[in-house]
């Protein structure tokens, strides 16, 4: 189990041209990759809890526009 840094890292992705996106990412040791959408008025931080119990995947947790840390 994560034990530091269960929040994960908060980053941002720019994408088409300008857009960025905020996303938070846990690191794991193998070449497992996850990605977490939200749901409705939710953004990536709902996902810690979950994110940190896995084990071993790179988790990435992104917050769509207008939720979170990117911007509408």
């Amino acid at each position: 189990m994560r034990s530091p840094a269960q929040n994960g890292s908060s980053e941002y992705l720019k994408l088409l041209g300008t857009e960025r996106f905020h996303y938070r990412s846990w690191h794991g040791s193998s070449h497992n990759r996850v990605l977490l959408l939200h749901g409705l008025g939710e953004c990536a931080d709902v996902w810690s809890l979950f994110a940190s119990s896995l084990i071993d995947a790179d988790i990435i947790a992104m917050d769509l526009r207008g939720h979170g840390g990117t911007p509408s």
